[in-house]
């Protein structure tokens, strides 16, 4: 939360949309990521920081009942061939291998009343609608542009470090990074071409909503 009446939803702390709104916060703030990097990063949280509800009953990477597949590819096709066939509402350490589904994962953020709902299928024009309710919407990728942005917008005025002519001022911009205790050094284009396709399959609407937030972010 932001002071005066701010409220950011930022991945991977998700809130569900309808729960922001709900605050009658003056301003609410969505900050989107490439859906294909999000799919990996939510991978390896799931491989090195299994959910501690899960820890704590000794179920983990190594111990009997985590039974997460050994690659990304290998659970990326996982998911795609065990789609849920209906919504379902269960704590996300009850799904499938125990973590965060990974399906359209921003879309269902957009369109849910819980963090429990789980959505066979969404509908991309619903989430493009949620999506432009917000009050401002950044770029992860863009993310000191986005910054600067929201400032300008919502306090009239920008930082120094906003003045992209000067790079040294550019530069002075302290931005922090929050690894949430897990780091990795592949990149999504390192994956062959049939993973990717699979990836895509699963983030069709999420793709839809990150194509509308880079328009939205420019204000075209």
């Amino acid at each position: 939360m932001l002071k005066d009446g701010f409220t950011a939803c930022f991945q991977p702390l998700e809130v569900c949309l309808v729960e922001s709104t709900s605050q009658h916060f003056n301003v609410t703030l969505a900050m989107l990521r490439r859906p294909l990097d999000q799919v990996l990063s939510v991978y390896h949280h799931c491989v090195s920081a299994p959910n501690p509800q899960l820890l704590a009953r000794g179920v983990g990477p190594g111990q009997p009942g985590f039974n997460m597949p050994d690659t990304f590819g290998e659970w990326v096709h996982s998911w795609l061939e065990h789609w849920p066939q209906e919504d379902y509402s269960a704590p996300d350490w009850d799904s499938f291998y125990h973590c965060k589904n990974p399906i359209n994962m921003v879309s269902t953020q957009l369109l849910c009343n819980s963090q429990t709902d789980h959505f066979a299928h969404v509908n991309p024009a619903s989430a493009v609608r949620a999506l432009q309710s917000i009050s401002f919407v950044g770029i992860q990728e863009a993310y000191h542009e986005s910054f600067c942005l929201f400032i300008a917008g919502t306090r009239h005025f920008l930082p120094s470090h906003c003045n992209c002519e000067d790079e040294a001022k550019w530069n002075s911009f302290n931005q922090t990074k929050e690894e949430h205790g897990h780091e990795y050094t592949d990149k999504i284009e390192d994956y062959p071409k049939e993973v990717l396709e699979e990836v895509e399959q699963m983030t069709k609407a999420d793709k839809l909503v990150y194509q509308t937030g880079t328009v939205v972010a420019r204000g075209d």
